[in-house]
């Protein structure tokens, strides 16, 4: 017994050694630069992932090793707009790599996200395009309207004309806030979560089981065995993460099916009366055009929900916070956005899709701002190299290399931006007064898809653009709003390291999706 466990010691010391000679010496990549630990392993990537700031050690490495390093043995980061335009363009010799494959919950949790199969993946996509029309985007912002509105009342209650309300955390806030529209949205109804909160509302916990749920899964997605985890969720492992995962994620599933259950009794009752022609509704009616029939089963309606209810979340919430922390603390882009809104429009209700929206260009320009600085998604989006392989940035790559770059680090390249750290509104708008040119602006444009590119494009991103330009619009025409004074809450501090040193950037917390607190603030109804 003892030789048999020597010789399995031996065994696993001399396999270790050799897979490090391998990936250091012999590896397709052993030429490219990158810490030492990260060519022979994954265990830093996952590290990271575990402790959040994944994105911060990636840009970390962009800053050490130059514009591409090795994150793991078999993947390799950029920072350049004409990487990023060769990995995600509609037609680059790549997929979704495996990292896709280890988010669903079984089987059945296949969604248009975490599909790899090009072809199945376009199939999802061209289905769930359906519910991303012009009618259900029309009446998406009938949706939005109503509870900006809402949000607005509540942020002002019972406050005297000169008076400032007291201290709000915008992060729960825009939680709750597109929470509710989302549930709207998909389900038929709002969970009144940023009503006063209590203790009768089931769904008041969900936002934060759904952050739950994300630093659950994603160090799972970084493991250093991830191949091993994609083989055995199907042969068990799948109901073993089930059963250790936190209460909360459970609770979290419960309420997607609970969600689509009554979503699709609405559905039905609607046929004999008012349709609602909202997101859940075309989804519901959606037929597949090779065969017309419905184009979702109920367990493919659940994993396409579970993925707008994230990905609708996540995206609108983390830029409200970013605008919010951004705009405040900067009096000139503050005056002179509320100056373009209150100038515009004659009244709140005038704030919404159509051209006088669209002349709103101060206004883009401040969430596109926002959405370079604080990226929903800071880490990369991981894509695997297809057969006969593919050069970027002039580098040729062989198959079953896996590449991506970084929204976090791109936002912040002071090789790309210049003035990377910066909150300038105006480096996205022609000005002969500011001396930017189209052709610079174009340049910036062209490394910057905050929602990605080609088939791996966000189908919402209109909705999501329409539901922030209202709130920051109808927002700034009927209130002020500021920073609480001395407040730093989401301010960066030379106590938390190289990366998070300056106070005047959000800060985030990497879990695929973006985490994040504050700013405090406070608003006062403006006097007209």
């Amino acid at each position: 017994m003892a030789s048999l466990t020597l010789l399995s010691v031996f065994l696993v010391v001399a396999y270790a050694i050799g897979k490090t000679i391998y990936n250091v010496f012999l590896h397709p990549l052993a030429k490219c630069p990158g810490p030492f630990l990260a060519r022979v392993s994954s265990w830093p990537s996952f590290y990271h992932a575990c402790k959040g700031d994944r994105h911060i050690w990636i840009w970390q490495c962009f800053q050490v090793y130059g514009n591409k390093f090795r994150a793991t043995p078999n993947m390799v980061l950029f920072c350049s707009a004409q990487a990023f335009n060769s990995i995600y363009g509609s037609r680059a010799n790549v997929k979704k790599s495996n990292f896709y494959d280890s988010w669903p919950r079984n089987q059945n949790d296949r969604n248009t996200l975490n599909t790899t199969d090009p072809v199945l993946h376009a199939k999802k996509r061209r289905l769930l395009s359906l519910a991303f029309n012009e009618r259900s985007t029309k009446s998406a912002s009938d949706t939005i309207a109503r509870h900006i509105d809402r949000w607005n009342e509540l942020a002002t209650l019972d406050l005297e004309d000169s008076a400032w309300s007291s201290s709000r955390d915008i992060s729960p806030l825009a939680d709750k806030l597109v929470f509710d529209l989302f549930g709207d949205l998909l389900f038929g109804k709002s969970f009144d979560t940023k009503e006063a909160a209590s203790t009768n509302n089931p769904f008041i916990d969900i936002p934060s089981h759904i952050v739950k749920f994300m630093q659950f899964i994603y160090p799972v997605t970084k493991s250093p065995f991830l191949d091993l985890v994609v083989w055995l969720k199907p042969r068990g492992l799948n109901r073993l993460l089930e059963a250790v995962a936190p209460r909360e994620v459970q609770q979290y599933y419960d309420f997607v099916a609970r969600g689509v259950a009554q979503g699709l009794a609405l559905e039905r009752k609607s046929q004999s009366s008012h349709v609602r022609e909202d997101i859940f509704h075309f989804l519901c009616t959606a037929t597949d055009p090779n065969t017309g029939a419905p184009a979702y089963s109920l367990e493919e309606l659940l994993a396409e929900t579970h993925l707008l209810i994230i990905a609708g979340r996540d995206t609108t919430a983390t830029t409200i916070s970013a605008l919010f922390f951004y705009i405040c603390r900067d009096p000139r882009v503050y005056n002179k956005l509320t100056r373009e809104i209150r100038t515009t429009f004659t009244s709140a209700e005038e704030i919404r899709p159509g051209p006088a929206l669209t002349s709103s260009t101060y206004l883009r320009a401040c969430i596109d701002e926002a959405l370079r600085m604080a990226p929903p998604g800071p880490s990369e989006f991981p894509r695997v190299v297809l057969r006969g392989g593919m050069s970027i940035d002039g580098e040729y790559y062989p198959e079953g290399v896996v590449v991506g770059t970084a929204g976090w680090a791109n936002g912040h390249s002071e090789e790309f931006y210049g003035d990377a750290n910066t909150y300038r509104p105006e480096r996205w708008l022609v000005s002969e007064e500011n001396d930017i040119t189209a052709d610079e602006v174009a340049r910036l444009k062209n490394g910057f898809n905050p929602f990605l590119k080609g088939s791996g494009s966000c189908i919402g991103q209109h909705i999501a653009i329409t539901e922030l330009m209202m709130l920051l619009g109808r927002t700034l025409f009927r209130m002020d709003v500021r920073i609480v004074p001395g407040s730093a809450l989401g301010e960066g501090n030379p106590s938390l390291g190289w990366g998070r040193r300056l106070g005047n950037q959000f800060q985030l917390r990497d879990a695929y999706m973006a985490i994040r607190e504050g700013p405090l603030v406070q608003f006062r109804k403006r006097v007209i």
